[in-house]
């Protein structure tokens, strides 16, 4: 890594992330005080560049979604490059051409090449939400509330060939409370990111970086994908407390409720509360009203409920249907 001291003004940026509040969070902070020389958006997994219809989607994300890559790219006047995974070739060159001093990832749904770590003279660096090493992957959040985590962390490392497994620049850790909103844990782990990824881009720019390797316990947990329709909810095993922190916590990611549970596909359930309750223990497992509403049956208790929109999916619907009119009848 080149650690030479620069002025902040002479330490260009190459940003790769995801239109997601983590990625769209620590850019805006770091382009306040560093030229970008790019910005790269990660494609989706499973996104397909020959489907007319998800084209359209991505379109759509690129100038309406509220954490875009695209727009803020745009906004800021600098070179915009959407990474597809057959790409490497074409994202190298990219990587020549705007000749990055720094790259900076913060959400990226695939391994870096092994070709563009060394474009960059200061190599990549990455903010990563755990503890590294435990909960290596790429979906760490879900698995804390499946674990019944009471502390989460992030943690910014130097990006080598493997995964979330170079050694470790900044690391913090927060409390996480029993039914913690899935909204104010990413809240609390971007904003704390953010502020050890401008530490830690400080120390690289003033040559005081001081990076440590990764310690190797004997046991490391790894935070991969969820699947859609495995079943992770293994309320029958866990207590009253520990069911509601997971339902609670893994919504924006996975539902744990059986299909036909679920409501149209865009509305799902959301919990607001649990109790103790014997009579509960008669049908664990299922779906039932009283006079107070519906509730989830735990045989230690209620886990109350209430129907709630799937947001994202809705709001992508509406906007599909209406470039859809939009198309057809000109509204």
């Amino acid at each position: 890594m080149d650690v030479q001291r620069r002025a902040p003004g002479d330490f260009s940026i190459l940003f790769i992330g995801t239109g997601s509040f983590f990625a769209a969070h620590p850019l805006k902070a770091v382009s306040q005080i560093y030229p970008l020389a790019g910005i790269v958006e990660s494609a989706r997994r499973g996104f397909d560049s020959q489907s007319p219809f998800q084209r359209l989607a991505l379109w759509l994300e690129q100038r309406f979604a509220p954490f875009s890559l695209y727009r803020i790219a745009k906004q800021s006047g600098v070179p915009y490059y959407f990474l597809l995974k057959e790409d490497q070739a074409s994202f190298l060159e990219f990587l020549e051409s705007v000749k990055p001093d720094i790259g900076l990832i913060a959400s990226m749904n695939r391994l870096l090449p092994g070709a563009a770590l060394s474009v960059p003279g200061c190599g990549f660096i990455n903010m990563h939400p755990s503890l590294l090493p435990d909960l290596r992957g790429p979906q760490v959040w879900p698995w804390l509330y499946y674990y019944n985590d009471r502390q989460g962390g992030v943690t910014i490392h130097q990006v080598d060939e493997g995964e979330d497994s170079g050694p470790i620049l900044k690391q913090e850790s927060f409390p996480v409370f029993p039914g913690m909103p899935p909204e104010r844990l990413i809240d609390t782990a971007v904003r704390l990111g953010t502020r050890l990824l401008l530490q830690a881009l400080e120390d690289i720019r003033l040559g005081q970086v001081q990076p440590l390797p990764q310690p190797t316990p004997g046991r490391i947990r790894r935070a991969r994908r969820l699947k859609k329709e495995e079943n992770l909810f293994d309320y029958a095993a866990w207590d009253l407390e520990h069911a509601y922190h997971f339902l609670q916590g893994v919504r924006p990611w996975y539902s744990p409720f059986k299909l036909k549970q679920r409501t149209f596909g865009v509305l799902d359930w959301k919990p607001t509360g649990f109790s103790p309750s014997a009579a509960a223990a008669n049908h664990p497992g299922e779906i039932r009203l009283d006079w107070r509403g519906f509730y989830f049956s735990h045989s230690q208790g209620k886990i109350r409920l209430k129907l709630t929109v799937n947001g994202y999916d809705f709001v992508l619907f509406l906007l599909l249907v209406f470039a859809c009119l939009n198309l057809l009848f000109g509204i």
